[in-house]
């Protein structure tokens, strides 16, 4: 876990402040830094405007830069609204509610630190945004559950109380080209987000669900079940641009509790249960690869066999101990396999387990 990725936390009940570490106060010195750099740089070519022209003149003439003058172009305002968004989205990333914030919430955050139309970055501002935030940890969570359940099934929860127990089916798998669709591998790539959670493995990264969506795609296995996250999720994707999803019944009660406790009237009480064992069809496998060390590997290159992967800096001890455990001999800055070890990692990717013939046990 990197340093950013702890450093906040909430001291007793009564206050809920913010405990605020190095890194925070770090982020705030940096702002506050380029901030001043800013205003004396603006401030400068304010009084120097009539040598500033030669500047543009020339750079306009030369290197095909836009018509500016010197005060616009060295407008403070710009700038500072500028490097408010860009520590508004590092401030962000310091806890990890933005990965559990609903779609919407979420979108409207990007846009706005994109159009840089954020808040002025101030200390209060910051601390108070972020308690907040913090607090409404879980309420922001169950957004997240309900959001999922109504884009990935095709009936409302009124018509199908079963909740996440009933197979949902996703529309729109493939563009009017016939190709993928990422927005819509995001939805499935959102629920394992979500299951990540009550699993404790941490949280997948971006890309990992499109990656193996796009596996089943090229290998044209249309119609054919693939499990993701130790059967946690099963999915089915079909040339009419379809997806079939079905959610282990160990799982889906517990979607269903989060479901229940935003619209408790919504779920029956007999599907927010813990199933018994004779109606469970499948097995849940447990003891998954931590989506660190998934990361972590993922980070490498791989050579053309698929037998080699090199790294430009030494991995962390538990990702190390798990290349060890699976056949992987160390070199320098690489780990070697006597087998195609991309293959078997990216199966885990989707799977969360490594092939058995990986195994040196």
């Amino acid at each position: 876990m990197s340093q950013e990725t702890e450093v906040l936390a909430l001291l007793d009940d009564e206050t809920a402040a913010l405990a605020l570490y190095t890194p925070l106060n770090a982020l705030f010195a940096e702002y506050q830094k380029l901030r001043a750099d800013i205003e004396q740089i603006s401030g400068y070519v304010a009084g120097a405007s009539d040598v500033m022209c030669y500047f543009l003149a020339g750079a306009q003439k030369e290197r095909s830069v836009g018509h500016y003058t010197a005060t616009e172009l060295f407008a403070a305002g710009p700038a500072i609204r500028a490097l408010d968004s860009y520590f508004w989205s590092r401030a962000m990333k310091l806890t990890d509610v933005l990965d559990l914030m609903p779609a919407e919430v979420r979108n409207e955050w990007t846009r706005q630190i994109r159009a840089h139309e954020t808040p002025p970055f101030e200390p209060a501002s910051v601390r108070a945004t972020l308690q907040t935030m913090i607090a409404s940890r879980a309420k922001f969570f169950a957004d997240r559950v309900e959001g999922l359940f109504y884009n990935l099934s095709d009936r409302h929860a009124t018509n199908s109380p079963e909740g996440f127990c009933k197979r949902m089916i996703l529309s729109g798998m493939l563009t009017y080209f016939g190709s993928l669709c990422y927005d819509r591998c995001n939805l499935v790539h959102d629920l394992r987000c979500v299951i990540a959670k009550f699993s404790g493995r941490g949280e997948p990264p971006a890309m990992l669900t499109a990656r193996a969506m796009e596996g089943i795609y090229r290998a044209g296995n249309f119609g054919v079940w693939y499990e993701f996250d130790g059967g946690a999720i099963r999915v089915r994707l079909y040339k009419v641009g379809t997806c079939h999803i079905e959610i282990h019944p160990d799982v889906a009660y517990r979607l269903n509790m989060v479901l229940a406790w935003r619209n408790p009237t919504a779920i029956p009480v007999r599907f927010r249960k813990v199933p018994a064992r004779d109606k469970v069809d499948r097995p849940l496998h447990h003891g998954l690869a931590h989506f660190d060390v998934i990361s972590s590997i993922g980070d490498g290159v791989f050579s053309p066999d698929g037998r080699r992967v090199f790294f430009t800096s030494p991995v962390p001890a538990s990702v190390a101990d798990f290349l060890c455990r699976h056949g992987g001999q160390q070199t320098e800055n690489s780990w070697q396999f006597h087998y195609d070890f991309r293959s078997a990692f990216h199966e885990m990717e989707r799977t969360g387990r490594m092939p058995k013939a990986s195994s040196n046990g």
